[in-house]
C-alpha cells in the first residue's frame, strides 16, 4: 500500500488539499503493479474492474468523513475516511486493490493518490463491493 510518488510532493506543498478535494475510489482487478510513472487514472484504467467485465466503471461517489491528522509519535500524517460502496461486477472476476484518486471529470487529469492492495484477491461472485479503508488510515510519512 502506498501513495503514488508524484502526488506526495503536491500534498506536502499544499498544492493538493486532500480534505477538500473530490476524492473517489476505483477498484482494480488482479494483475496491476503500482509504478512510479503512474500519475493519472488514464495510466491504470486498463486494470480497472468493470461491472460487466467489458465497459462502465465500478467507482465510488466522493468519499465521506475525510480527515488528515498528524501522528507525531509515529512521525507521520494519517488520512482516514469512510468505507465506499461500489457496483456489482460480473461473477468470477477478482477484485485485487482499491485506488484513491482526485475526480476531475476526465481520466487524463484525475490524479492518483493511494494504491491499497488487498492481502489476497477476492472473488466478486457478482455481489456489490465495499472498500473498507485501513482503520488507522493511509499513512504519509513526514520528512
Amino acid at each position: 500500500m502506498g501513495w503514488y510518488a508524484k502526488v506526495r510532493n503536491k500534498i506536502a506543498s499544499g498544492a493538493i488539499d486532500i480534505t477538500t478535494a473530490d476524492i473517489r475510489v476505483l477498484i482494480l482487478k488482479t494483475g496491476y503493479t503500482q509504478l512510479a510513472a503512474h500519475e493519472f487514472v488514464a495510466d491504470i484504467v486498463a486494470s480497472e474492474l468493470y461491472p460487466d467485465g467489458t465497459n462502465g466503471y465500478i467507482r465510488s461517489i466522493t468519499i465521506a468523513n475525510r480527515a488528515l491528522a498528524d501522528n507525531d509519535g509515529q512521525n507521520r500524517s494519517e488520512f482516514t475516511h469512510d468505507p465506499t460502496a461500489h457496483g456489482s461486477p460480473v461473477a468470477g472476476v477478482d477484485a485485487a486493490a482499491a485506488v484513491l484518486f482526485i475526480h476531475t471529470g476526465s481520466d487524463a487529469t484525475a490524479e492518483l493518490l493511494v494504491y491499497d492492495p488487498d492481502t489476497a484477491p477476492r472473488s466478486t461472485n457478482g455481489q456489490p463491493l465495499t472498500y473498507n479503508p485501513p482503520a488507522a488510515g493511509h499513512f504519509i510519512e513526514n520528512p
